[in-house]
Order: C-alpha cells, then sequence, then structure tokens
C-alpha cells in the first residue's frame, strides 16, 4: 500500500493517538506508532518526529482524554460522511 502523506493526517494524528490508547494502562511511544501503523494496515506511518518529541515515555490515556476521543470521533464521523456524501453524488447533479 502507498504511503499516506503526512499533510493529509492533519488534524487526525490526536484522534489516532487517543484512540489507539483507549482500553490500555500504558503503551510506550514507539508502540503507539507500531499499532497505528499495524492497524491501519500499513497505510499510515506515522513519522516519530510528528507523534511527539521523545520516545522513552510511557503514555495512559485520562477521563479527560477518553471524553476527548469521544468528541474528536464524533467531529470525524460527521467531516468524513460529509465528504463521503460529495464523493458519492452523482456527476452534474444539482442539490
Amino acid at each position: 500500500m502507498a504511503d499516506v502523506p503526512a499533510g493529509s493526517l492533519y488534524g487526525t494524528l490526536n484522534l489516532l493517538i487517543l484512540r489507539t490508547l483507549a482500553g490500555r494502562e500504558t503503551l510506550h511511544g514507539l508502540e503507539i506508532q507500531r499499532r497505528i501503523r499495524h492497524v491501519s494496515q500499513d497505510v499510515l506511518q506515522i513519522e516519530v518526529g510528528a507523534l511527539y518529541p521523545a520516545l522513552h515515555k510511557f503514555y495512559a490515556i485520562t477521563p479527560k482524554g477518553l471524553k476527548r476521543l469521544e468528541r474528536e470521533t464524533k467531529r470525524w464521523e460527521s467531516h468524513t460522511a460529509a465528504v463521503g456524501r460529495i464523493l458519492t453524488e452523482a456527476p452534474g447533479s444539482v442539490g
């Protein structure tokens, strides 16, 4: 599969990180990067420098993070549904 350009992930990295942490006690930063790559079937390959500046820390999701994950997921679902509607609209149709 082709890599997804880093610019196309703008605004979704937080969502990906929060979702990766959800349901887990802690993950090492490198494991976050690997899980995103694995679950996306090698489509999303986040550069270390884009993910966070240091790999030596462990991260865990907080209750505040879970709430943000819920908000970000709803926002993303709304956004992707809107894009999907545009992509599936018949060419030349008038709304």
